[in-house]
């Protein structure tokens, strides 16, 4: 197995970020004030959609308030951050 640096570390964990942003672009509108996960549409199932939520808090991008029934998903401030410079 290789071992990665903590430099090398850093770039593979906003790269992955970066990379989830991208790919769940079709949610960002949503995410960006806070949203259920039951609003969130896909043509996945809803334990799909739910793992992708879950690797965005991994990522750092995402940060879920509440529990269970009530529970919100949100963009974290680096995930603004991250989008700042994507878009720009």
């Amino acid at each position: 197995m290789t071992r990665h640096t903590d430099k090398e570390l850093k770039l593979i964990k906003r790269r992955n970020a970066e990379n989830w942003l991208l790919m769940n672009d079709k949610w960002l509108r949503k995410l960006r004030r806070g949203t259920k996960s039951s609003t969130i549409k896909g043509n996945r199932p809803a334990g799909s959609i739910r793992k992708r939520l879950e690797a965005g808090v991994d990522y750092g991008v995402l940060k879920r308030t509440g529990k269970h029934s009530g529970c919100k998903w949100k963009l974290t401030p680096y995930a603004e951050m991250l989008l700042e410079e994507l878009e720009g």
